[in-house]
């Protein structure tokens, strides 16, 4: 019993702090420091910016200012970035916070995938939105809606990978059987059109991030779902372009019971190719067996996270991301708020998660943030994040020597 109330006292000091510092889409974050006039438009006085670097070595990011997702690149990593182009040419409410956020991804012939979850009439409903770029960003095509069923209702929280074969892969949280579940779509054709919506699993929970990697056979998705006696752990699944009724297994065990959606998804990263892929995943709990951030890798048999590692346990840890080097170092970095300032950490195991070194600070901010997200470049590796007090920021955290 004591541990059960623990662990919703913990829940609870980190909803708190959740509140305190998520940008929502209601509140653009507007940094005194870069933006100082009204309306200006780039990646300092937008929100939620979620960077890729393409085959060159050039930096893409999207990002939502007012009610247009935009694409801005940067040849000097940070340093200066390109005038904005406008994704959506109609203007629509989109769903912009640390855990519903816009993304891109980059397909096998050059194409700029875009996606997000855009706001619809009614509580929390939304439509999954996409389009693409065939001329490296100059322009895009009329946005599509990907989910098919018609409905006033969630569709929201999408994640989008490639698999090896060059397939697009789109997964969200949709309630169009009431309950809230994970739903796909696949694209044979590089974006052109997508196969008919499938489900992967029923009773997901309803408002946590997705992640997704490639996998052997398709694409790995890794989500916090709703177990026996509400309980909110996590599930995996390998899902392939045919595979309209695909397993999944309860790939965490941590027995967190509550009657609430925790506002923390977990994030994947992969190693390796092919029968020596490895899954690397990081999440947050506050269950009865454990409490912080933990990381672990999906046993390729069972498909249950093992080799399990506490990363902190401090009452604030939050929102973990986590990467993969060149090198197959292991690197996650997360957020913590000491009552004043906010903190993101990093912690890097160099061989295969068995061992973690000590964390490092890497930056702070007196006021919001966005979460924390790492990228992989012809730099080294990044910490990419957003401050209302400072913009956007590319930190180094391995350089290339």
């Amino acid at each position: 019993m004591n541990s059960r109330i623990d662990s919703i006292v913990i829940w609870m000091i980190k909803l708190v702090v959740v509140v305190a510092l998520t940008t929502t889409a209601s509140s653009p974050v507007e940094s005194q420091l870069i933006c100082a006039e009204d309306g200006e438009v780039n990646v300092h006085c937008g929100r939620t910016p979620t960077p890729i670097v393409d085959p060159r070595g050039q930096l893409l990011i999207v990002f939502v200012q007012g009610e247009h997702v935009y694409l801005t690149t940067s040849n000097d990593f940070g340093h200066s970035f390109s005038s904005p182009v406008q994704v959506n040419s109609q203007l629509e409410k989109i769903y912009a916070n640390g855990e519903n956020r816009p993304k891109i991804a980059l397909g096998t012939n050059g194409e700029i995938f875009i996606s997000w979850s855009k706001v619809t009439k009614g509580r929390f409903n939304g439509d999954i939105r996409f389009t693409r770029s065939l001329d490296a960003g100059v322009t895009f095509e009329p946005v599509r809606t990907v989910n098919d069923d018609g409905l006033l209702t969630t569709h929201r929280f999408e994640v989008m990978q490639i698999a090896d074969n060059g397939n697009l892969f789109l997964a969200w949280i949709d309630k169009r059987d009431k309950d809230a579940a994970i739903y796909a779509a696949v694209s044979l054709d590089n974006g052109l059109s997508f196969e008919p919506n499938f489900r992967v699993a029923a009773r997901s929970c309803q408002c946590c991030r997705l992640a997704a990697a490639p996998a052997e056979d398709g694409v790995a998705l890794f989500w916090r779902h709703i177990f026996d006696q509400n309980t909110r752990d996590h599930a995996f699944s390998i899902v392939g372009e045919s595979d309209n009724k695909p397993e999944f297994s309860q790939a965490t065990v941590d027995d967190w019971k509550i009657d609430a959606c925790p506002h923390h998804g977990p994030a994947m990263a992969v190693a390796d190719s092919g029968d020596d892929r490895v899954h690397h995943v990081t999440w947050f709990t506050a269950g009865a067996k454990r409490q912080g951030i933990f990381y672990g890798y999906i046993d390729a048999a069972t498909r249950n996270a093992t080799g399990i590692r506490e990363i902190s346990t401090a009452p604030s840890a939050s929102h973990p991301h986590i990467l993969v080097d060149v090198d197959t170092s292991i690197w996650i970095v997360w957020k913590e708020f000491d009552g004043t300032t906010t903190h993101v950490y990093s912690s890097t195991s160099r061989n295969s998660g068995k061992d973690w070194e000590v964390r490092k600070l890497q930056a702070s901010t007196g006021n919001n943030s966005d979460h924390p997200l790492l990228i992989n470049s012809k730099e080294g590796v990044l910490l990419s994040w957003l401050t209302e007090d400072e913009g956007y920021r590319l930190i180094p955290l391995r350089s290339v020597k």
